[in-house]
């Protein structure tokens, strides 16, 4: 395979409050590369990235995003396999005591309909087994950062903690519990975006799921980022790159295997077609 007490004026507070909305995470964070011009090399980029990185680093991302890929002139869905990641590249998740090797790096990129405003409404409904009732069996989502400063653009970060039961395979019904962070590109008055404002998310699964009724199942390992962007009005490009592992022992197969690749991405694709049904109902 292969996010001393000094008074100061209200003008100064306004300015500060400003910086502190669209400035990176931390001013004493070094310098990051701008995103390389490769699929493999922005998929790594955009995972590593995803809270350091600015709204212009973003911006300019995708512009790379779009030459490389070809949505200008998209017809269908198109897959790839990725290098592996490594343990550093899991500090940013606070995760590199694992080794991510044994997960499977995968790409999908794709279109849909749908509009910002309708992505917005889809991501941040509570409900998402009744978006996805195919993929959830139950779906419980905690909020843990303010989600009305993001809805108001105060803040252009929103996070969870998702637990979720789902049954992908008969006999393999499992618990899962997902971290995700929601990020709003487009905030920033001062930042160019050749393709308007965008979404970039990432979901990582901190610990093992647990599957009720085998102990020859495993999935330890998924780490996901995906970025939204507007191709056309109406017309939502997604860039997603993932890492994952499964084990299916009693069948003798995995994340390795490409019927099994072909499986997971198919999901991803159904999810695509799901979520564009329900962008219309919006």
């Amino acid at each position: 395979m292969t996010a001393a007490t000094i008074p100061c004026p209200a003008v100064g507070r306004i300015a500060i409050a400003s910086w502190l909305l669209f400035a990176p995470a931390c001013s004493c964070d070094p310098p990051i590369a701008p995103a390389p011009e490769d699929i493999e090399g922005l998929s790594h980029w955009l995972w590593v990235n995803f809270l350091v990185a600015d709204d212009a680093a973003l911006a300019d991302a995708v512009v790379k995003i779009h030459a490389a890929t070809d949505l200008e002139h998209f017809s269908a869905p198109a897959r790839s396999l990725l290098d592996d990641l490594n343990s550093d590249e899991l500090e940013p998740v606070e995760m590199s005591d694992r080794d991510p090797a044994p997960a499977q790096g995968m790409l999908l990129v794709d279109r849909f309909d749908c509009t910002m405003e309708q992505l917005q409404a889809v991501f941040l409904d509570p409900d998402q087994g009744a978006i996805y009732p195919e993929i959830y069996q139950e779906y419980q989502r905690t909020v843990l950062t303010d989600l009305e400063a993001f809805k108001a653009r105060t803040t252009n970060l929103v996070s969870f903690r998702n637990y979720y039961q789902a049954q992908p395979l008969p006999a393999a019904r499992y618990e899962a519990t997902t971290r995700c962070d929601l990020r709003y590109i487009g905030a920033d008055p001062e930042v160019e975006l050749p393709f308007g404002p965008m979404f970039i998310q990432r979901i990582w699964l901190p610990q093992p799921v647990h599957y009720f009724d085998t102990d020859a199942n495993v999935f330890d390992l998924d780490f996901q980022v995906e970025i939204f962007y507007q191709t056309a009005p109406g017309k939502m490009g997604k860039f997603y790159p993932f890492w994952r592992h499964m084990a299916f022992n009693g069948v003798g197969a995995s994340t390795d295997d490409e019927w099994i690749i072909d499986i997971v991405l198919d999901g991803q694709e159904d999810w695509d077609v799901r979520t564009a049904e329900v962008c219309a109902e919006r």
